[in-house]
């Protein structure tokens, strides 16, 4: 009951974040980045990796399960959600260190993305840290970020028509938008702690109230 009850709390979330458009994906006229890019992490840290896959499969069902901006625009944000989910896991080097490595690898491969393979360095920042064993809240966030952004890349640009000019003008964005996801992600994920510590604390001393009568 508590599982289904997280379930339902983190897909209800995750509609109202998708009402806050951040930015517009570059080369689509219809689809954006929203505040469930910064939501949909977080239901794997503290939802767990089984809400995660749920809620993105609720997502997808409720949206269709045809296109490619569909799978570009569902699938980063569950990846990001497991590798923070799974995150001191002894598997987790797969999340966060191989499919970083295989999305670079990938971009470069590509014809458009072997011009702009300085864009793709930035998916050696979730590797750092998992070589590095960093194991900070703002690491977490910083990693799960970044393994969303290197997913939804490579999905959009073997997917959609996209130029090496497109992918070098966005170095410059992609960099203050995934710092503001990752800080945001932090501010989020310690207001929600802060909030269930309390309510936490409140039923106990209910409890011991109502037992002392």
């Amino acid at each position: 009951m508590t599982k289904y009850f997280s379930w339902l709390l983190a897909l209800a979330s995750l509609k109202l974040a998708s009402l806050y458009k951040v930015n517009i994906i570059v080369g689509s006229f219809n689809a954006y980045f929203s505040g469930t890019s910064v939501a949909m992490p977080l239901v794997g840290a503290l939802g767990g990796p089984l809400t995660a896959g749920m809620t993105a499969l609720a997502r997808l069902a409720m949206t269709g399960f045809y296109g490619p901006a569909l799978l570009a625009y569902h699938i980063p944000g569950l990846c990001a959600a497991l590798a923070w989910s799974w995150y001191d896991a002894r598997f987790s080097w797969m999340l966060r260190a191989a499919l970083p490595a295989l999305c670079f690898v990938l971009f470069v491969l590509h014809p458009v993305g072997s011009q702009a393979f300085v864009y793709a360095f930035y998916w050696c920042i979730p590797l750092g840290l998992y070589v590095a064993g960093a194991r900070s809240l703002f690491a977490r966030a910083l990693s799960s970020t970044f393994i969303a952004h290197a997913v939804g890349s490579v999905l959009w640009l073997y997917t959609m028509p996209t130029t090496a000019v497109m992918w070098m003008g966005l170095i410059p964005v992609v960099a203050c938008e995934r710092l503001i996801y990752a800080l945001s992600m932090v501010v989020v994920y310690r207001v929600v702690k802060y909030g269930a510590l309390r309510v936490k604390n409140l039923s106990r001393v209910s409890a011991i109230t109502s037992s002392q009568q």
